[in-house]
């Protein structure tokens, strides 16, 4: 039996849709409201794009959300994609079309959305194409940053976001590969989930099954939200089950809406604040990866996250002047994603340094454990008290990704200071501390 029931109410007449989810702590009522007001004046095609941009970038993070690629088409430029949104392996090529003036002809209003959802299907796989040549492409985020993508490397799933008042009822657009929503579904899977990996993942996930009725994407998520509840574990990599000290499963997509403000969001802004400027593009594309494996944090998990990490960090603050503490978590996702948050009382170069040498021993590690060692992905975040009291803490951050080695004096001078994985898991288990790798 799934741990939770919803039931949907559909209401025409005023745009909204109610969705009463019964939980084992009680019912909560859903409403998905309609898009957000566009400015009045001005083109309308423009401002919808703008927005669609803009929900991704504010309730995602604007490092994520890209401005159409340009292209060089003889003595002019060409505009690839409305919007493109590129967290780690995965992007989405967004097509976004817009009704300026719409009509009480049902029949004319289908036709309409129908022509514009093939239109926007062609030119948003038609991007992918392009986006998939073996070169890469310079993109402009919404944070101001020039990243370059190798698009052959990722996988894509193309979107069109039809924005249209009152849509015909029982329209079905997009399966296949393809994602069709109304501009309301898609700022609603943002707000429900304020992830922008989580979207995506959504979207891939998605895309080859059949479509549901236009404008009732909302419903669609929750049917998959109750399967995801009712649905056995996947088991973990055995190559790291001596590891594992507590294997907990939450659901993929969250029942309740996520929180904006949480944990995981301060350390994603904190690195994205950095000026990405002197960084050449390499490193830039390696921020991008770090950040979305970061963003990779079960939405389930976040809140006791917070919890627990922000507890350390008054824990450590208590500490004498001379001494050094740390506290760590460590977070196995998916069999893929290492992330390692840390939490210390000091504020010196050489913690940070201690804490790079931690990063990158645990994921050689990791590598000499797995058949997937080039799939993997190791991210290291730590927060450190600032001395100044101009905000609560200084975050630095690190990944190692892929087939990584260390020569024989790091990595002794690595096991020096931190012990090997094995002994660093039989101590924690002989002290039942429940980190995995306890560091």
């Amino acid at each position: 039996m799934s741990l939770w029931q919803w039931r949907y109410r559909g209401d025409v007449n005023d745009g909204l849709i109610r969705i009463e989810v019964e939980t084992p702590t009680g019912t909560f009522m859903r409403t998905i409201r309609p898009a957000t007001l566009l400015p009045e004046g001005g083109a309308h095609g423009p401002a919808a794009e703008a927005a669609t941009r803009g929900a991704a970038a504010f309730h995602g993070m604007p490092d994520f959300v890209f401005h159409p690629a340009l292209e060089r088409r003889g003595p002019g430029v060409r505009e690839i994609g409305d919007a493109l949104l590129v967290a780690g392996h995965n992007g989405a090529a967004v097509q976004v079309k817009a009704r300026q003036a719409a009509t009480d002809d049902a029949d004319r209003e289908r036709a309409w959305l129908v022509r514009r959802a093939e239109e926007g299907t062609s030119q948003a796989t038609g991007t992918i194409r392009r986006l998939r040549y073996p070169r890469e492409t310079r993109l402009e985020s919404l944070r101001g940053n020039v990243v370059s993508i190798r698009g052959c490397d990722m996988s894509w799933v193309p979107v069109v976001v039809l924005d249209h008042p009152s849509p015909p009822e029982g329209l079905f657009l997009g399966g296949g590969g393809v994602v069709v929503v109304l501009r309301r579904d898609w700022e609603f899977l943002f707000e429900q989930m304020q992830s922008t990996v989580a979207v995506i993942d959504y979207l891939l996930r998605v895309a080859p099954m059949e479509p549901v009725a236009l404008g009732l994407e909302s419903v669609r998520y929750y049917d998959l939200a109750q399967a995801d509840a009712g649905a056995v574990p996947t088991p973990g990599d055995p190559a790291f089950a001596d590891l594992v000290m507590r294997d907990e499963s939450t659901p993929v997509l969250p029942l309740r809406p996520a929180l904006r403000s949480n944990l995981i969001r301060w350390i994603l802004e904190d690195i994205g604040e950095v000026p990405a400027t002197g960084l050449d593009e390499e490193r830039a594309r390696h921020r991008l990866t770090m950040l979305a494996a970061i963003d990779s944090a079960p939405i389930a998990t976040r809140a006791q996250m917070a919890e627990v990490i922000l507890s350390w960090f008054e824990q450590v603050q208590l500490a004498p002047p001379e001494a050094l503490w740390w506290h760590f978590r460590n977070y196995l996702y998916y069999g893929r994603v290492h992330l390692i948050i840390g939490v210390t009382n000091q504020n010196r170069d050489e913690v940070r340094e201690a804490f790079g040498y931690l990063v990158r021993l645990r994921h050689v590690e990791r590598g000499e454990r797995s058949a997937a060692q080039a799939e993997l992905i190791t991210a290291g975040v730590l927060l450190q008290p600032r001395p100044d009291g101009r905000r609560p803490w200084d975050t630095t951050a690190g990944m190692v990704e892929g087939v990584a080695t260390l020569d024989p004096e790091e990595r002794a001078i690595a096991v020096k200071i931190w012990s090997s994985i094995d002994e660093a898991v039989r101590r924690t288990k002989a002290a039942d501390e429940g980190n995995p790798f306890g560091a």
